[in-house]
């Protein structure tokens, strides 16, 4: 395994087209940005492992729960914009 050390704003690159900035450092928990093409699936290890233990087939990059939130967040942005009218 490689350890780097970065600073915030900082980037990381990988096999030229996956790229990884720390967007922020707040006590212990760091914050990454990542950029990717969409054929790349980005979980957390342990969403990963819990897929793999379930025998979950791979799934694309957008989930049914990222959907809802994104429709969600359009509702609430919809709804602000007719309450400042």
């Amino acid at each position: 395994m490689l350890v780097l050390s970065r600073r915030v704003g900082e980037e990381i690159v990988i096999a030229d087209h996956i790229r990884v900035r720390i967007a922020s450092v707040r006590g212990k928990q760091v914050r990454l940005a990542i950029a990717a093409p969409e054929s790349v699936p980005i979980r957390r290890l342990e969403i990963q492992l819990a897929r793999e233990e379930m025998g979950c087939e791979a799934a694309p990059r957008t989930s049914l729960l990222g959907d809802t939130l994104r429709s969600k967040r359009k509702l609430k942005r919809t709804e602000l914009r007719l309450a400042a009218s």
